[in-house]
Parts: C-alpha cells; sequence; structure tokens
C-alpha cells in the first residue's frame, strides 16, 4: 500500500474515526483503526463492537505509485505521529509484513501494523425501515435529551433515549408551520413525527419535531453514547440531512459520506405519557435565564448536588440554599396562577434542562410538595420536561419561609405535608433530603415516597 495525502484532511478523518475506538487490553484490536486506501481516496474506520465509523473518502494527492490496500494502525500512536508532523503532503506505505513506513518533510516514522483481516468486520444490514431528517433537527433533539439519559447499568433500557417515528399523523403546532411546507399538504398532513425521550430515574425529558415520513410507526432504543457522539459528528451545512436506517438490532446513520453503525438497546421503554398528565395546583411562568442564574448562584456554598429550595407566592420564587458553611436567598420575579407551595429540588436538574433550552420564559406546574414538576418552554409545545422533588424537612421549610416575610405566616400549612407521620419517617427528620420517585404501574403514574434517607443516587424509575 502506498498513498500521499494532506495532513489536515488525514487528521479530520482520524478524529471523526476515532470516536468508536475502544482501548481494551483484553481485544487490542479495538484500539486500531483500518486504513483503506483505493483508486479513489482513503477511508478510515473504527470499530468497538457497540459502533463503528466509517469516514467518508478523503482525497488523495495524485501519484503513479499509489497502491490500494488496507492496515490497521494502533489508534492512538497514529493520531499522535499525524498530529506531530508539519503541515502538508504526508506519505503513508506498507509492506508485506505490515511494516508502516509514515513521512512528512525531513521526518520518518516506522512502527507495525496489524494485520487487516484481524479488524471486526463491520456486516451489512437489511433495513426494516428508515427515515430521513435534519441535521439541525436530529442535534437540537439530542441536546435536550441526552442530560437524561441513565448511566446505571441495572437497567440498560434507560442507558439510551426512545426515538419513535409515526407518520400521517398531525403535528402540534402545524397550522404555524405549514407555511414552510413546498407542496400543498393542509397542516394535518404535513408528514410524520418524530419524538426523542430519555429517562434517567429522576426525570424524563421529551421533545417530538416534523419529518417528512409517511410509514410504518417506528420505535427503537438508540444507546446514549451513541448519540452523544452523533451529536458531535453532524454537519451544520444548513438544510443537511441524516439518512437513517434500521432492522431489529442496529441502526445505520449516514450523513454526507459518513457512515455511523450502532446496536440498538433491546427492551421495553417505560410508559412515560401518563406521568405528564398530573393535575397541578399551581402554575408559574418565569424568565428562564433569570431562574437559571439564581439556581446556579445557590449552588456556590455547597456542592452541585446541595438542594435548593423553591418558595413559590403570588408574584416570586424565592429560591434558598443552606450549607454548613453558609445560606443564599435570592428571589426572582412570576406570574403566578393557584396554590402556594414550598418544593425543594436537585439544582443540577432543574439547571440541566434551562440549559437545554433557547426559551425566553418557561413554566413551571406544581401539583404538591411530593409530586413531580413538569417545566414546559413557553410558546413551544413540542418540548417538555419533568423532574422529581426532593423531601423537605420541617426545619428547612421553616427557615425558608421565613427568609421570605410574604409566605411565613402560612409556611406551617405548607409543610405539614411533607414532615414524617409514621415511626420510620421519624427517625429520618435528621435528614435534610430524602427522594421520591416515580413508578409506573399499569398504565398509572403515582408518586412513591423513599424508604431511607440521603438515598439521592439509588432511587429509580421502576416500570
Amino acid at each position: 500500500m502506498f498513498v500521499k495525502i494532506e495532513k489536515n484532511e488525514l487528521l479530520n478523518g482520524i478524529s471523526t474515526a476515532m470516536r468508536a475506538v475502544s482501548f481494551s487490553k483484553n481485544q487490542p484490536i479495538l484500539g486500531c483503526l483500518l486504513m483503506e486506501v483505493s483508486n479513489d481516496g482513503v477511508k478510515l474506520i473504527g470499530n468497538n463492537l457497540e459502533m463503528s465509523i466509517e469516514t467518508a473518502k478523503i482525497a488523495t494527492n495524485p501519484s503513479m505509485d499509489q497502491v490500494a490496500g488496507k492496515i490497521a494502525l494502533d489508534a492512538k500512536v497514529f493520531s499522535d505521529i499525524v498530529r506531530s508532523l508539519p503541515d502538508g503532503e504526508i506519505q503513508i506505505s506498507t509492506d508485506a509484513k505490515h511494516l508502516v513506513v509514515i513521512k512528512s518533510g525531513k521526518s520518518e516514522f516506522k512502527i507495525l501494523g496489524v494485520n487487516p483481516k484481524d479488524f471486526p468486520e463491520i456486516k451489512n444490514i437489511t433495513p426494516a425501515g428508515s427515515f430521513v431528517i435534519e441535521n439541525a433537527t436530529l442535534r437540537d433533539m439530542i441536546r435536550k435529551t441526552i442530560f437524561c439519559v441513565s448511566q446505571d447499568n441495572a437497567k440498560p433500557v434507560l442507558m439510551g433515549a426512545l426515538v419513535r417515528v409515526s407518520g400521517g399523523q398531525s403535528i402540534e403546532g402545524a397550522d404555524e408551520q405549514a407555511d414552510d411546507v413546498s407542496d400543498e399538504k393542509s397542516a394535518k398532513q404535513l408528514g410524520g413525527i418524530v419524538e426523542m425521550c430519555t429517562v434517567d430515574g429522576f426525570r424524563i425529558s421529551h421533545i417530538q419535531s416534523k419529518i417528512d415520513y409517511d410509514g410504518n410507526d417506528i420505535s427503537i432504543i438508540i444507546p446514549g453514547k451513541t448519540l452523544s457522539e452523533i451529536s458531535k459528528m453532524l454537519p451544520t451545512a444548513k438544510n443537511s440531512k441524516v439518512t437513517v436506517y434500521f432492522d431489529n438490532k442496529r441502526i445505520w446513520l449516514f450523513f454526507e459520506g459518513t457512515k455511523v453503525m450502532s446496536r440498538l438497546i433491546d427492551g421495553e421503554f417505560i410508559n412515560f405519557e401518563n406521568m405528564f398528565g398530573i393535575e397541578s395546583t399551581s402554575l408559574a411562568r418565569v424568565d428562564r435565564a433569570e431562574l437559571l442564574s439564581a439556581i446556579e448562584r445557590a449552588t456556590l456554598i455547597g456542592e452541585r448536588k446541595t438542594p435548593v429550595v423553591l418558595n413559590v407566592d403570588d408574584s416570586f420564587i424565592y429560591i434558598s440554599s443552606r450549607t454548613e458553611m453558609g445560606s443564599m436567598d435570592e428571589e426572582v420575579a412570576i406570574d403566578s396562577q393557584g396554590a402556594k407551595i414550598i418544593i425543594c429540588f436537585n439544582p443540577t436538574y432543574l439547571a440541566d434542562f434551562l440549559k437545554s433550552t433557547n426559551a425566553d420564559q418557561v413554566e413551571m406546574s406544581f401539583a404538591s410538595p411530593l409530586s413531580p414538576c413538569i417545566i414546559r418552554p413557553v410558546d413551544d409545545d413540542n418540548s417538555k420536561y419533568l423532574v422529581l422533588p426532593l423531601r423537605i424537612n420541617n426545619a428547612t421549610a421553616s427557615a425558608t419561609a421565613a427568609s421570605s416575610p410574604t409566605r411565613a405566616s402560612k409556611s406551617s400549612d405548607t409543610v405539614s405535608d411533607v414532615e414524617p407521620k409514621d415511626d420510620t419517617e421519624q427517625k429520618q427528620k435528621e435528614s435534610k433530603v430524602d427522594d421520591t420517585r416515580i413508578v409506573a404501574v399499569a398504565d398509572e403514574t403515582v408518586a412513591d415516597e423513599a424508604n431511607e434517607a440521603e438515598t439521592t443516587e439509588d432511587e429509580r424509575i421502576a416500570a
């Protein structure tokens, strides 16, 4: 094999393919890149058995000496060598014993390659279905859901995102979008919708968007790691699209010559729809940026998981945090309806969603201090978020109410709903925070109180 190629073009290909490289001592071949040279260019392939990436063909410098061939190279060593070389042309050649010679300017490296036959083969699939989606839409959907992917190996089905595609259905907000459709379909015939939903046990993020699709309904679970890598690779060119093919075990994504293959997660995703159907008793519309800034300031006197208390009043949300280091109190103006409420959250769970949306305002729906809070961007019916509250004890609530004079007189009524009520809970009074969890049973959703104090990281959604 012999080829001449520009450094920057080669380095870009290496960076893309390395996203699918796995540095495993048990399977060192997975730490390699497969380099294939043909008459029309060079492509690089990474494959960790969970996901594979095949780059678009990289143009080579014209040479009468170019010889087609394949070689597997240690990805890290190859990347470091190419990165260290001066800008310009690089010559790469191999011999029958897989010795690789890399030249550029006055530099020359000789490294041992690996027999390309040892590299894991990427099997083609017979698609069971396919759909097309714009790069910008897919990237936005991933950005607004990826932070809710679970990292708990005990529930692998939650370590991915549920993707559902439906055809021939009406889309929320379609009437306003009808003018953007090039043909003369009515708003209710715009095509299909694609939904993406993630759950990590404490929160749910859901988004949907319109696509051009009129086939059978699709429901697949794509690993979170795959989606994370795809979002970093998608081209930013306007109106560029991704074509998605899948069977019952794998998914293929094609965009601008790049091919990504990933396994799908097998299993049944939780029934999350009814969880968003909780009837609210209080609504608060608030400026997203102001609320996010206040929540981030509340974490400065403690850790990122130090609870913050939201005291929802007629005109303000009073945000407070108490730690051994000190306290923080701030008020944010709101437009509210319904009952007043004191409720406690992990601040990271609130901040993650507020960072993911570009909406100027969000609407927060509350039912009780122990019921999930539902947050929606104002003027956007296609995105919604559910987050579980933390248990708040009497001492914390009283301190919070005292920091908000307009609420102090009624704090005892609100707090009574969340005080310990039996012998087991009485032992928990010294704990500041206790978790609740959502349990979905027979399509009904209930809030289940946690059984032990300080178990924030152990509670999970069960279906």
